[in-house]
């Protein structure tokens, strides 16, 4: 293991644009896996609503391509178009808001309950999406 480590290294050393082009292109597949965890977490949350793990899944993902498409939105302005970094901090809040009010929605409980399921969410999800990250990130290091 030593070895393949301080030969991939060696390699990143010697071409870095490629390993991080390799690590955004494994990007997809990575909050591919983050989804299907936070779902199967949703799944044990809620087992006693009877739901099916696809509804779970499908929750996660409309969930997650809705943060994606407001934080795109918000980066594409700030960039191109106005100088609005002070956004930031308010479009987190709002997305963090947004599944608060959608998991009481969906899932139809009283509010204390969702609010402590959804403080339990929001907690793992950063814990998972960092492990994932950092295991995606050894992978693409690995197969580089």
């Amino acid at each position: 293991m030593k070895k393949i480590m301080l030969r991939q290294g060696i390699k990143s050393l010697q071409d870095p644009k490629s390993l991080v082009s390799r690590y955004v292109g494994s990007f997809a597949w990575t909050i591919l896996v983050l989804i299907t965890l936070m779902s199967f977490l949703l799944y044990l949350m809620y087992w006693k609503t009877n739901r099916l793990y696809v509804e779970h899944f499908i929750f996660t993902m409309h969930q997650q391509s809705g943060a994606f498409m407001i934080l795109t939105l918000l980066f594409a302005f700030n960039d191109y178009i106005l100088d609005i970094e002070w956004l930031g901090l308010p479009t987190i809040a709002w997305i963090g808001i947004s599944l608060l009010l959608a998991m009481k929605r969906f899932y139809r409980r009283s509010w204390p309950w969702t609010v402590l399921k959804w403080m339990v969410f929001c907690v793992l999800y950063l814990l998972l999406m960092i492990l994932v990250f950092i295991v995606t990130l050894l992978v693409v290091i690995v197969l580089f």
